[in-house]
This record gives structure tokens, C-alpha cells and sequence, in this order.
């Protein structure tokens, strides 16, 4: 993949990090969890989890450009990257389209979870513009990711993800079908830029779906994990 793309997006998400609030700022950034590839599935994920305040000081090599191995393949994608992982590896030919896979999220910034992103102690003042015009940024990189890496398939970690990626106009996504049971969204088939075949599925961590809510989900996502899985 482009060296020359993936330097530039380090450094316009660096840029925009140190302008940030500090408690913000503290939660660090990731953007690619992978050797950057072209082609394979995209998936996307909401945000970088910072339980730890401290990541960014600890680590500060995830802010200087992407892993030299899968982090969900070297366990340090915590309990998604290894509960993706066991559904990858569920599927034949699974653990190699994980492998050739690229992972970023919706949002580059880091937050304890997706409550905290939201509240506006964490940045500062109320209805801070800055937190729109990060999202914004956001919108505007993963759109380049796209366009840049091609991908065969696009799968979304969580609807929350969904929605915010949906929300950029210009990846064009279109809703094909919604699997709900009991009102709730397990999974959702759609297209992407016209042409890119994209599933959203509930969250892993989502403790409301039901056994046979979660049963259906796997179901769909090993559907369609199979029709890239060589």
C-alpha cells in the first residue's frame, strides 16, 4: 500500500491529537491495527478503547504509524480483536482473510467507551466544536482509507459503528436488508461506494441480544465471511 498515503494520514490525525483537550488527548489515538494492505476485507470498529490513561505515554509507537503484525492476530485487540478472531478462525480459509484484513475505526481517538466520547466533561466545555470537527476529520479519513485500499468486503464491529460511518454521504451506503429480532438490529447487509458488499453486525460486548439474537448473528457473519474465505 501507498507509504506515502499512510504517512500523510499519521500525520494530519497527529496534528489534529495535539490540538485536542487534554483529557482527550490522554486517551491516544490508533489508526491502523495492521500493516497497512491493499484489497481484503476493511473492517471498522468505533473507537480505540483507553481504559488506561497512560497508553499513549507507554506506547507512543501507535502514534508514529501502523503495528508490524496484526493486533488482532498478536492478542492485543482486547476482547473483540479475540472474539473476532475466534470467529475468523470458525470459518475455513478464515485465519489467512484475517490476516490479509485491514482494521481501523469510525473514530481515530481514543475514550474509555463510547459514553465517555460522548460526555462533555471529557472535552471540556459544552457542545465543544471541537469534538464535531474531529468526528468530521474522521469521516473524511476512513473515506480515504476506503478509496485508497480498495476492499473486497467491508464488515462494521457494532452499530454504533454503522451509524456513523453510514453518516458520511459520500461512501454512498446503501441498505440492502436489516436482520432484527425482537426489535433489536443483529445484523445489516448494505453496499458501499456502489460495488462493496458491507455488514454490520451487533456488537460482541452487547449484553442485551438474547442466545437466539446472538446465534443469528454469527450466522450472518459466517455467511459472509464465506464468500471471501478461499
Amino acid at each position: 500500500m501507498d507509504t506515502e498515503f499512510v504517512e500523510r494520514i499519521y500525520g494530519e490525525v497527529a496534528e489534529v491529537h495535539e490540538s485536542l483537550p487534554e483529557t482527550v488527548k490522554e486517551r491516544g489515538f490508533a489508526i491502523f491495527y495492521n500493516p497497512p494492505v491493499h484489497g481484503g476485507l476493511l473492517l471498522i470498529g468505533l473507537n480505540p478503547r483507553r481504559e488506561d490513561a497512560s497508553y499513549a505515554i507507554e506506547h507512543p509507537e501507535a502514534h508514529q504509524g501502523p503495528p508490524p503484525k496484526h493486533l488482532y492476530l498478536e492478542g492485543r485487540g482486547g476482547n473483540l480483536g479475540a472474539k473476532m478472531r475466534t470467529w475468523f478462525d470458525a470459518v475455513p480459509g478464515g485465519g489467512e482473510l484475517l490476516r490479509s484484513s485491514n482494521k481501523v475505526n469510525a473514530i481515530f481517538f481514543g475514550s474509555a467507551g463510547e459514553q465517555e466520547w460522548k460526555r462533555p466533561e471529557f472535552w471540556g466545555v459544552r457542545r465543544s466544536p471541537m469534538k464535531a470537527a474531529a468526528e468530521a476529520r474522521c469521516r473524511e479519513w476512513v473515506r480515504q482509507i476506503v478509496s485508497h485500499v480498495e476492499p473486497c468486503g467491508i464488515l462494521v464491529e457494532g452499530m454504533s459503528a454503522f451509524d456513523r460511518v453510514r453518516a458520511d454521504e459520500r461512501l454512498k451506503i446503501e441498505t440492502k436488508a436489516v436482520v432484527k429480532l425482537a426489535q433489536q438490529r443483529v445484523a445489516i447487509h448494505a453496499i458501499a461506494l456502489g460495488s462493496i458488499p458491507l455488514l454490520a453486525i451487533a456488537h460482541p460486548s452487547n449484553a442485551h441480544l438474547t442466545k437466539a439474537e446472538a446465534r443469528c448473528r454469527e450466522e450472518e457473519l459466517f455467511r459472509f465471511l464465506q464468500g471471501f474465505a478461499g
